[in-house]
């Protein structure tokens, strides 16, 4: 018994199978012939009842449907291609069929909610299996819990790694089976409609080589009871000639992550290299215009749409498909604002912190496209790359990307307060990633989508006075200007306060003072310069302080000086006089009324 998905989304349904002749005479449901899908297939009209099947020789078999127990298919990766009904869940990719009402008893399954069946009274449940804990939770449904076992069988040999969803690829001599207890039987044959229909063996007693019989290719292999039930499934592929396979230089494994250095990705160049050291040449698809045979290998275009590649490598003894999702990583910037989608990047953004900050005002992402062998990055700025983001992968089954890649999401908010963003920048920072595969260290070596421009240096350009030296109480103009002061603070001191970048300011200084204008900035050393305005007392009126004494013959001439009771007169002493530089006649006693309105005029003023 099978089950599949037929193309566009369609419910999903069981059909019965017949691998080998002779091929049933009739198949019936609950006394009702089947519908025939293909040469030995009929498809289920209900999942309830039984089946019968009858041969020409007179032979039959009932074969029981559903029976209050859940119905347990094994599928390829991502839950593709057929499931074959197996008894329990071993390890892999399972899709569990049972009735609509037991889906309330269910929680929801991370791999997403069930789908619907040709038989509307069931619904098709995602499961997946590590297989590596002993206690592991089948999370099934309550009081009819899915059944778990072991893997059924194993298979052991030199492999070598890919991404291909049709097993595990061996080298060298053809691998070991190893059964599990309770497996009496085994099948392989080959996964191809027209190829070898395969052979029945028990492993006790026939080693998977002999049945291979130097076959080469794609093989299924099944494991049954004493009771010809099926206990599990698999693939395999087999190639003798196969050594090793070459991405750029280095040996293709499980861990190989392509960064781009800071120019982009290069092509990429994947080899084959047979057992006697000579290169294999690949079969590409006629639909692959990205990859090119080159001298010795395939060179990969650096493009993310040719990053999933398949080729094949094919000898006398058999051909097998070779597929690489080439783990290349590229990211882009996505905002709010996007109309349209972003080509994938794989060179370094600059920007400014207050682009980086309108980044952060627009929800702006970095998405980055990383390998599925990709569990998680962490991200920060230069050496402190501690923030951790989950990779998140859409299946198969909700894409039309049949291998599908993983997405992390970094939203530059979780980064605007950092001082490489929030205080101003000297030199310019790197927004670094490193990636965690599998759960093992993170790579040492960062890659850097973003990096944050350095600020300009702000710079005062002119600071200056309209006077240099003013009377006290006179007005005088501070004038300046500035460069790169944008989210800069410009501060004229002493009074003042912040003041806009360019500008002037009229000031009356009472005396002399130092004027300072501040560029500062969290993160920066302030920038100064001042300048000094010196303020003179408030000088006296100038006025005529000649004293004029009388002729003898008439008339008046210039004096030595004015008398003390000319002085006395005007209401000052002769030390107020000498201070004032006004000249003194100690020896003349005389007084002229002129010369007493003169000093007058100089006290009022």
């Amino acid at each position: 018994m099978i089950c599949r998905q037929p193309p566009g989304a369609a419910p999903w349904e069981i059909v019965l199978t017949a691998d080998e002749d002779p091929s049933p005479d009739t198949v019936e449901q609950n006394g009702k012939p089947l519908e025939t899908v293909n040469r030995g297939e009929w498809r289920l009209s209900r999942f309830t009842g039984q089946i019968s099947v009858s041969f020409r020789d007179g032979d039959s078999i009932d074969i029981p449907l559903f029976n209050r127990r859940p119905m347990i298919f094994k599928l390829s990766n991502d839950w593709t291609g057929d499931g074959r009904q197996v008894r329990a869940m071993t390890k892999g990719h399972f899709i569990v069929i049972a009735p609509c009402e037991w889906m309330r008893e269910r929680e929801r399954s991370e791999f997403g909610e069930p789908e619907g069946c040709s038989d509307t009274g069931f619904a098709a449940h995602f499961f997946f299996r590590d297989g590596n804990e002993p206690d592991e939770d089948s999370g099934g449904f309550a009081g009819h819990e899915v059944a778990l076992t072991a893997s059924g069988f194993e298979l052991d040999g030199d492999s070598l790694f890919d991404d291909s969803r049709e097993g595990d690829l061996f080298v060298g001599k053809p691998p070991l089976l190893k059964a599990a207890q309770g497996v009496v039987w085994a099948r392989v044959g080959e996964e191809r409609p027209d190829g070898w229909r395969g052979e029945n063996f028990k492993p006790a007693k026939t080693e998977l080589a002999d049945v291979l019989a130097g076959r080469q290719g794609r093989f299924y292999i099944r494991v049954y009871d004493t009771e010809a039930r099926l206990l599990d499934s698999g693939q395999f592929r087999y190639l003798s000639d196969l050594q090793r396979i070459i991405v750029d230089e280095a040996p293709y494994t499980r861990d190989t992550l392509l960064l781009p250095p800071p120019l982009g990705h290069p092509p990429t160049s994947v080899r084959f290299a047979g057992a006697d050291g000579a290169a294999l040449a690949p079969i590409l698809p006629s639909d692959a215009p990205r990859a090119a045979s080159v001298e010795g290998g395939v060179a990969v275009e650096p493009d993310p749409d040719a990053d999933d590649f398949s080729c094949a490598l094919e000898t006398d003894a058999g051909r097998v498909d070779i597929v690489l999702e080439l783990p290349r990583v590229w990211w882009r910037l996505e905002q709010d604002c996007d109309e349209a989608e972003v080509a994938w990047r794989d060179g370094e953004m600059t920007m400014t912190r207050h682009e980086f900050r309108e980044g952060v005002d627009r929800n702006a992402v970095v998405r980055m496209r990383v390998p599925k062998r990709v569990k998680s990055v962490l991200v920060g700025f230069g050496d402190e790359v501690n923030r951790a983001y989950p990779s998140k992968r859409r299946h198969a089954r909700e894409s039309s990307d049949v291998h599908s890649h993983s997405y992390v999401r970094i939203p530059l908010a979780d980064f605007a307060d950092y001082t490489q963003i929030d205080q101003w920048l000297a030199d310019d920072a790197l927004f670094n990633v490193r990636f965690d595969l599998s759960g093992r260290e993170p790579k040492p070596k960062p890659l850097s989508p973003i990096r944050v421009q350095a600020d300009p240096t702000p710079e005062i350009v002119l600071f200056r006075s309209g006077e240099q030296a003013v009377a006290a109480g006179d007005p005088v103009t501070l004038c300046w200007t500035t460069r790169n002061t944008e989210r800069i603070r410009v501060v004229l001191e002493p009074g003042n306060g912040n003041v806009e970048p360019n500008g002037e300011l009229q000031i009356t200084p009472s005396e002399t003072t130092s004027y300072t204008l501040r560029l500062t900035a969290p993160g920066m050393d302030d920038i100064t310069r001042r300048l000094t305005v010196k303020v003179h007392p408030q000088r006296d009126e100038v006025l005529d302080l000649t004293a004029r004494v009388k002729r003898p013959v008439g008339g008046w001439r210039k004096g030595r000086g004015f008398s003390r009771e000319e002085l006395r007169a005007a209401g000052l002493t002769a030390s107020e006089a000498r201070r004032r530089s006004i000249r003194v006649d100690e020896r003349r006693r005389s007084t002229h009324p002129m010369n007493v309105e003169t000093l007058g005029r100089l006290s009022v003023a």
